[in-house]
């Protein structure tokens, strides 16, 4: 049995305002892919890597030498949407896996503890993803941008990736991501099937790149982990 981490790498994004996807911009002179394939590559929880990539991509337009990525086991294409890739990216597990660790490459600082910790209880129950505690408080509001309510703070959390689940339990149920139900975390597919998902704390620091200024808030986190470490 085997663990296996599905990199997802096909996101055109667009709000970032580039020509250039988030996922290939410099961060530090360093491709932002590139953070997510050193992490698990050097993790010994990891078996193999699936990178889920754009139609359009190629080696060369990544500027990341894969070859030296020996956990790397297959580059296959993504869907239009996050889901379909996700739907792709399990289609291409290996039937002996045992666990798959889902991942979003716009995220290139998730914290390695939190991942092992995650691992050791998706085998427990079945899935378990990253968080962090909500720290504003939160209010829900109706379509004409009316407060609704104002839910307990204490009871929320922010998703992040990698998000980690029993691949057996996974990939019963992954025919229901072709539907068109949006499903903006994978954790969701459990909830929608009445699968329980734990949480681990993951870090403030495992952003999501979405924007430019993102960027910039990346290379503060990393120059400080280098500090740091």
């Amino acid at each position: 049995m085997s663990n296996i981490a599905i990199i997802l790498s096909a996101g055109s994004g667009e709000r970032i305002g580039s020509s250039t996807p988030k996922q290939y911009l410099k961060l530090n002179n360093k491709p932002v892919l590139e953070y997510s394939l050193d992490l698990f590559e050097g993790m010994n929880e990891i078996d193999g890597c699936i990178l889920v990539v754009d139609k359009n991509w190629t080696s060369n337009k990544s500027q990341i030498n894969l070859r030296s990525y020996k956990k790397i086991i297959k580059i296959i294409e993504g869907g239009q949407r996050r889901q379909d890739s996700v739907y792709n990216g399990v289609c291409a597990v290996p039937k002996n896996t045992d666990i798959i660790i889902i991942h979003d490459s716009a995220r290139p600082f998730p914290p390695v503890d939190a991942i092992k910790k995650g691992i050791k209880e998706a085998k427990k129950i079945g899935g378990c993803i990253l968080t962090v505690p909500v720290k504003d408080t939160i209010k829900e509001v109706n379509k004409d941008g009316r407060i609704i309510k104002t839910p307990k703070r204490e009871n929320l959390f922010i998703a992040q990736t990698p998000q980690i689940f029993k691949y057996s339990v996974f990939n019963k149920l992954k025919e229901i991501l072709k539907s068109e139900e949006e499903f903006t975390d994978d954790a969701m597919l459990f909830e929608r099937s009445g699968k329980p998902v734990s949480i681990v704390m993951g870090s403030y620091d495992n952003i999501k790149i979405t924007d430019s200024q993102d960027i910039l808030i990346a290379e503060q986190i990393q120059t400080t982990q280098i500090h740091t470490d």
